[in-house]
């Protein structure tokens, strides 16, 4: 059966022994942990209680600094993904991997791999809550703040990876029961010479996958940046589409469900509900249960998530995830109704332009805020009521008489005034539940 199937995929870490007794014994005093983050700190961990020895290098001022480490090491380096490969030192006497490998490497579960520019956490939670509810216990973890080894910790038959492609840049273990690119959107232009090189690291899911999930449009065409209409599951099962039209989701032709019994809203939820279809296609889950799960399922914060109703009746929804254009424009497709748009922070230089002209007679008032707040308006100009002012705070007092809800959908990177994008979305809330006693 598929929970039978493991990752082991013939590397030269040894697939008959218990991982931890592999490494020890290949492996011994030649590796470093390079970043002390939540991310390295969970590797750390895991190798203490194996009783494997390892050296770790940070660029805090508590550690030895990395580049000084790295250039002298000599064996495997377990790369936090937040290091960018152009800092580290071109050498044959170092090989480069990061905590998801060395967990393909050792764990023995079937995985489903999830990535994508936008919708990756509410897909993998929710995999994760149809899956454990229809009895296979399953745990997602990866990019979405729980990393792999502390999830190892947990009685689980099957994982749900969220992967960035930070993380696939260094990944060659890629089997796995079923895997999705949910979308291409411009992100991380700083990371990547182009979008063909980030297409490339993202498609690497599809390496080893039993059944590959793309995302594909009303004409059942492959298409990963716009128009998406569903998603088409191909494995040895065949092909099976399911997709979002007039209300509805359907499997191939057939009726599904309607998407008034969701608990979530919006198309780029059912889109996402659609993409969770499509990956446990091959687990054969018991429908009518699934379909009880995907309607209990309210999401995720941060993620379109309604923070309050006032006494006016609006409702203030914190899409605080929002950190680039392609994930505002999900937003705002999503609207039935004029809304008071709040966003700025860090921009990723993208072009603001088209998306304004696009949602003009939707966004009727922009408030923007935050370290690029100046160089977005001016491209907003298709939005005749705009705002710009310093804070969060300042862009909530902004609102006003408004007559619509009100959506935080920033669009932008959080690092000019909050830690990450949840500190961000925490700020909202409380000022909107403060300032609008709501």
């Amino acid at each position: 059966s598929l929970l039978d199937y493991h990752s082991c995929a013939g590397f030269d870490w040894a697939c008959n022994v218990e991982g931890s007794v592999a490494m020890a014994e290949i492996y011994k005093d030649n590796l470093l942990i390079a970043g002390m983050g939540r991310t390295g700190m969970s590797v750390a961990d895991y190798f203490d209680s194996a009783g494997i020895e390892y050296t770790s290098c940070d660029d805090h001022a508590d550690y030895v600094n990395c580049s000084e480490t790295i250039g002298d090491f000599h064996g495997y380096v377990i790369k936090s993904p937040g290091i960018s490969p152009n800092t580290l030192p071109d050498s044959k006497s170092i090989k480069i991997i990061n905590d998801v490998e060395l967990f393909m490497r050792i764990s023995r579960k079937p995985v489903i791999m999830v990535t994508g520019t936008n919708g990756k956490s509410t897909v993998v939670a929710l995999l994760e809550h149809v899956i454990s509810g229809a009895g296979i216990r399953a745990v997602a973890c990866g990019n979405n703040g729980l990393p792999v080894f502390q999830a190892m910790n947990k009685d689980v038959e099957l994982y749900v990876l969220e992967l960035s492609s930070y993380q696939l840049e260094n990944m060659a273990s890629l089997s796995c029961v079923s895997s999705v690119v949910l979308n291409i959107g411009i992100d991380h232009v700083e990371r990547y010479s182009n979008m063909q090189e980030y297409m490339a690291v993202k498609q690497k899911v599809y390496t080893d996958s039993l059944i590959c999930v793309y995302p594909v449009n009303r004409k059942k065409e492959i298409e990963y940046y716009t128009d998406i209409n569903g998603y088409i599951s191909v494995g040895d099962h065949g092909e099976v589409v399911y997709r979002f039209d007039d209300e509805t989701i359907f499997r191939n032709d057939s009726r599904y469900c309607a998407v008034s019994e969701l608990a979530l809203t919006g198309n780029h939820n059912y889109l996402n509900i659609c993409a969770v279809l499509a990956l446990i296609e091959p687990l054969n889950l018991d429908k009518q249960k699934v379909n009880r799960l995907l309607k209990s399922f309210k999401g995720l914060p941060h993620r379109m998530e309604i923070v309050c109703q006032d006494s006016m009746g609006r409702n203030w929804v914190n899409d605080s995830k929002s950190t680039n254009v392609h994930s505002l424009r999900a937003a705002l497709e999503s609207q039935s109704s004029q809304v008071c748009l709040i966003a700025g922070g860090r921009g990723k230089s993208e072009d603001y332009q088209q998306l304004f002209e696009d949602f003009s007679g939707v966004v009727a008032r922009l408030i923007l805020f935050g370290e690029d707040a100046r160089i977005i308006g001016e491209q907003a100009e298709s939005i005749s009521d705009r705002h710009i002012v310093n804070t969060l705070q300042q862009a909530v007092g902004y609102v006003g008489d408004f007559q619509g809800d009100i959506l935080f959908s920033p669009a932008c990177a959080s690092f000019d005034q909050y830690s990450d994008y949840e500190a961000r979305g925490d700020d909202f809330r409380n000022l909107a539940r403060r300032l609008m006693s709501c």
